[in-house]
């Protein structure tokens, strides 16, 4: 979503505010690691698509966490598949709903 704001409209559509302290409700933290972690790898991959960066390796799609129990570690590996959706504004029914659009 950045990319595509700084390609439509430019570093000065970005502003920055404090939150001062935000607490997550909906999600574990450790899923949240997740998340982070497939939208990294869907920004690299839209940078490298747009030839801003270039891998000698193809970027790794397993995700390595730890858990801690009775003062033991356990890594836990996941493998994490994004897939990157179209800008809203080129979805086809949101258009014709809220631009009119045919």
């Amino acid at each position: 979503m950045l990319i595509d704001i700084y390609e439509r409209l430019g570093l000065y559509a970005f502003a920055q505010t404090d939150l001062d302290k935000r607490i997550h409700r909906n999600q574990e933290t450790i899923a949240l690691g997740r998340m982070a972690f497939g939208v990294l790898r869907t920004f690299m991959k839209r940078l490298k698509r747009e030839d801003m960066v270039s891998f000698q390796e193809e970027l790794p799609s397993i995700m390595h966490q730890y858990e801690v129990s009775e003062g033991e570690y356990r890594q836990i590996e996941y493998d994490i598949e994004e897939i990157e959706r179209q800008p809203i504004i080129e979805v086809e029914a949101y258009r014709q709903k809220f631009h009119g659009e045919d």
